[in-house]
């Protein structure tokens, strides 16, 4: 059994704590597009607000992938981090070949800790600059890594056919469900995303999911499969290369209507599953945000999703 996202909303609570690190953000920021160049750049894999909720941050510069921890250290060097978080995340980093860190940031003034970086290793304290960090130029991109290109491709969809307004994504590898997002009608709806290239793909037990879940009950529910483009060079999917990988996907389609989505008859249900989302009304069509900005640290969810979605255009 997947194992399944208990709370569908729970990023917007997460979002309220990033608003009180914004310092930490823009530190971040300011030092990614410092170090990031056209031959070496760097990648954001996570933004604040989105899961897996091990870290906060992830970004990839030259074969290595950072996992940040942003955490606040009171007076007395005492802070909320506990020791189960901190196992987690190096257990988390260890599985998908992660460098695991921590930002310390001042509890009072939320500003971080020490210049530069500001950035510790959970495993020896010492600490870490990616900039002189060792590369690892034959790195493998991990599971979680495909998983991510396989969301985003489904999120981009979403967002350029305007068939959703995105709450939150999840990209952990057998979490379900990976996107929950409002339709064009103002339904709230969920999303699976699958790789279309694997050769025996999990089975899915819709009923036992949603008895697992109740609350998935209450929304519609879709599923997509994502392609990714196997390399030219055959090389295998490395980390440097993720930006010249390309993938497919043919857009999210209807497996399960909420019961209060229409009083509808057993013909019109029929009719609405394996179809896509409704469209967003016209009106929010103009307040789309677009633009370029994969290597900058938004605070807002929706920003954030949209910045990294550019990566894959």
């Amino acid at each position: 059994m997947p194992r399944i996202r208990k709370k569908p909303f729970e990023a917007m609570q997460r979002q309220h704590r990033m608003l009180h690190l914004s310092a930490a953000l823009e530190r971040l920021q300011a030092m990614s597009d410092a170090l990031s160049t056209e031959d070496s750049p760097v990648l954001v894999l996570k933004q604040p607000g989105e899961f897996p909720s091990y870290d906060d941050i992830a970004f990839s510069y030259r074969g290595n992938v950072f996992s940040v921890k942003l955490y606040e250290r009171d007076a007395e060097g005492g802070s909320p981090l506990s020791d189960k978080e901190i196992l987690s995340l190096q257990e988390y980093a260890r599985i998908h070949r992660l460098v695991p860190c921590c930002f310390p940031i001042d509890a009072d003034t939320h500003q971080p800790l020490e210049e530069g970086w500001n950035l510790l290793s959970l495993e020896t304290g010492d600490p870490i600059d990616p900039a002189k960090y060792p590369p690892a130029p034959d790195a493998v991109l991990s599971e979680w890594e495909l998983q991510f290109f396989r969301v985003r491709c489904a999120v981009e969809w979403l967002l350029k056919e305007r068939r959703g307004e995105i709450q939150n994504i999840c990209t952990l590898p057998g979490a379900i469900p990976q996107i929950f997002f409002t339709d064009g009608e103002g339904n709230r709806a969920w999303a699976l995303v699958r790789d279309a290239d694997s050769p025996e793909p999990p089975e899915l037990d819709l009923r036992e999911v949603l008895k697992e879940y109740p609350a998935l009950q209450d929304c519609d529910g879709y599923l997509g499969e994502a392609r990714i483009d196997p390399p030219a060079d055959q090389r295998g999917y490395l980390r440097t290369d993720f930006l010249k990988m390309t993938g497919s996907f043919s857009g999210l389609r209807r497996i399960y209507l909420s019961p209060g989505t229409l009083a509808i008859t057993t013909k019109e249900e029929k009719e609405l599953l394996d179809t896509f989302p409704p469209e967003l009304p016209e009106e929010q069509l103009e307040e789309e945000v677009s633009g370029k900005g994969c290597l900058v640290f938004f605070i807002g969810a929706l920003a954030a999703l949209l910045a990294a979605c550019s990566m894959l255009s």
